[in-house]
């Protein structure tokens, strides 16, 4: 005896129902999905160079400084800022924009993100952050 319920779909979690034509979605998959995993790599880094400029303009710091090996503040941090805003407005993966800043690991980058993300809850760390957005 067939069952009432729908099948379920293996791909992406959401249950299909039968009719018309084809499948239609029942459960609509919320989570979007990301695509910078399955585009091609990019070797342009014109989007990263205007970040890098941006940021060192707002940080009164120099390329070499942020993309050297200090760990002082305010050079980490103005790092930070290059690394996070580079994943986020370009199509970079963790890995390249390690590269990119220096060799490092994705990792670097994950925590660079999250760094940021923190910091950016302080009103003066936010307008440097909307400063460097705006001179990109």
């Amino acid at each position: 005896m067939p069952s009432n319920r729908p099948p379920v779909c293996l791909f992406s979690g959401g249950t299909y129902a039968m009719g018309g034509v084809g499948m239609q979605n029942y459960k609509a998959n919320t989570k979007p999905m990301n695509t910078r995993s399955i585009l091609p790599r990019t070797t342009d880094t014109s989007d990263a160079d205007a970040i890098l400029s941006a940021v060192c303009g707002v940080w009164h710091v120099t390329a070499e400084e942020i993309l050297g090996r200090s760990r002082r503040q305010p050079i980490a941090f103005a790092r930070q800022v290059a690394m996070a805003l580079t994943y986020e407005m370009t199509s970079m993966s963790l890995d390249d924009v390690g590269d990119y800043y220096g060799n490092r690991d994705h990792g670097t980058v994950i925590w660079a993100r999250l760094a940021v993300g923190k910091a950016s809850r302080d009103k003066g760390v936010k307008q440097l952050i909307k400063q460097v957005i705006k001179a990109i």
